[in-house]
């Protein structure tokens, strides 16, 4: 646990735990900062590597060598009108350094103070370095499974970088007072550019900032409504704001807003959570405007791992299209330094005034909604479910509110379009692809080939315990059977050890022996 001290006007915070406060009452240059446990790395002489596959996650263990403990570095800049980014030192004792966001432990027990300051407050942080030599095996992240969602959505971002641009569009800040936008061909995200017309880049109240984006509402025949547009709350512009949309041809399409709704458990002084406001347009946008989907309330079928190492495109407000990594989807959107090198180029610091800008994901082509940004670290998740949450309810919920109080008559039985992702692996029902093994590049499989029963080949699914499934050709049927293990869980059930197959061919890269 690290220790905390803060000058300048602070009041001390129990542990590392942050103060969620969105800056209510506080002067520019106000932040929080934190320290957390990242990874375990690998630093010397290991023995023997253990391969385990965690849902869509493959790491690799070690019993015996040297292992560092590493830490993120949180810093929380809240939003209010300052461009002040906080000036970060640390001490050079030999225990920690820091790289990045993250502080990468160098020896056993041995402190380092981290200051974090503005012109108005001073935080400092103590951590203790972490290595050890020996005990239970410590696993390392490698990479993501082929086929899973989370490797398909690094790859529709990686395949596109390349020596690419950051810049969405032509002389960006420039163009406002023509209203004439050019799209740059040269941005990595050029060829994104249909899905992403629904992303305003201009408001006739804070023209660059205070960005929204185009919901994919849709109506009972299953039409697009292209007139609901998410906003952070805290950052919303005001009714009677104009929005300014282009076309894929940069065409400029101009629309007011006539009608607003804020998250109904939105509340300044808790921080991100709930930082929602739709907003209602005087008219609908044309075809050419692409509304955005999000992703659906059973994503955790898809992403267990809630997006860990996930490379997703993040605006701001000059309209670079970044790349951070997206560390966590929970309640709230968790952003991070970009673990694979090649995409560090493409990275910059969220800053006061990027609120509102849109945090996606690339799938099939398109860009997916996660976020807005709330603060320079997390944005409220637009797809959370849990407990008794569903965002997903509550944003159809005050689409039906802003119909009911606009002056024109609009139904209430709109829907929430959300990405179909049938076409990946669903980790809660177990119809998974077949692939290669290949743990040593970042691949493993999640079948692999067993051996020949009667007359097919078998294959035996990888599990994080040791007795996993098995898929046979029993003569007449494609069958499971668990070794015996009763505690695993097993869909579409005929009977206590035998289950209907899932359509793994529907998936596989490699040849399936259907019957």
């Amino acid at each position: 646990m690290c220790a905390l001290r803060i000058t300048g006007g602070g009041a001390t915070l129990p542990n590392s735990t942050p103060v969620l406060d969105m800056g209510l009452g506080r002067p520019d240059g106000w932040f929080e900062a934190w320290i957390e446990k990242a990874d375990i790395r690998t630093t010397n002489n290991p023995g023997s590597p253990i391969g385990l596959v965690e849902n869509d996650q493959i790491r690799i263990g070690y019993s015996s060598g040297e292992f560092a403990q590493d830490y993120y570095l949180r810093i929380l800049v809240l939003p209010r009108n300052s461009e002040e980014t906080p000036n970060i030192s640390i001490t050079s004792n030999g225990g920690l350094t820091l790289a990045g966001d993250k502080l990468l432990s160098q020896a056993n027990r041995v402190s380092e103070e981290i200051t974090i300051s503005t012109n108005y407050r001073s935080i400092t942080l103590e951590e203790f370095g972490s290595v050890k030599t020996n005990g239970e095996p410590s696993y390392e992240y490698v990479g993501l499974i082929k086929g899973s969602l989370a490797k398909h959505c690094m790859k529709e971002i990686i395949n596109r970088t390349g020596s690419g641009e950051l810049n969405l569009f032509d002389n960006y800040s420039d163009s406002h007072s023509s209203g004439s936008y050019s799209r740059n061909i040269n941005c990595w995200a050029y060829n994104l550019r249909n899905s992403m017309t629904g992303i305003s880049v201009w408001n006739s109240e804070s023209n660059s900032r205070k960005a929204g984006i185009l919901l994919d509402v849709r109506n009972s025949e299953d039409d697009p409504v292209r007139r609901y547009v998410a906003f952070a709350a805290h950052y919303a512009p005001k009714v009677g704001t104009k929005l300014r949309f282009i076309t894929e041809d940069n065409q400029t399409i101009t629309r007011t807003i006539i009608g607003k709704k804020r998250h109904p458990n939105y509340h300044l002084s808790y921080g991100p959570m709930n930082d929602i406001t739709v907003a209602l347009l005087d008219l609908s946008l044309p075809e050419s405007i692409a509304p955005i989907k999000l992703l659906p309330d059973s994503y955790l079928d898809y992403l267990p791992e809630k997006g860990e190492n996930i490379p997703a495109l993040c605006m701001d407000q000059e309209e670079k299209a970044l790349i951070h990594d997206i560390r966590e989807l929970s309640s709230l959107m968790v952003r991070k330094y970009p673990r694979i090198v090649a995409l560090q180029n493409f990275y910059e610091d969220v800053i006061p005034g990027d609120s509102g800008n849109g945090v996606f994901v690339v799938i099939d082509g398109e860009v997916v909604a996660l976020s807005m940004w709330s603060t320079t670290e997390t944005g409220t998740f637009l797809s959370y479910k849990g407990g008794t949450v569903n965002q997903l309810s509550i944003l159809k919920g005050m689409i039906d509110d802003l119909n009911s109080e606009a002056e024109e008559t609009l139904p209430s039985n709109y829907t929430i379009n959300t990405v179909d992702l049938s076409a990946y692996p669903n980790f809660s029902t177990k119809n998974y692809i077949i692939e290669d093994n290949d743990v040593d590049n970042g691949n493993a499989s999640l079948w692999v080939k067993s051996d020949i029963v009667n007359g097919k080949m078998s294959y035996k699914m990888r599990e994080d315990v040791n007795n996993g499934w098995l898929l046979q050709w029993t003569g007449n049927a494609w069958e499971t059977s668990d070794f015996g293990n009763p505690t695993i869980s097993h869909p579409n059930d005929s009977s206590s050890d035998d289950v209907i197959t899932p359509d793994l061919a529907t998936f596989s890269t490699l040849n399936f022996e259907t019957p």
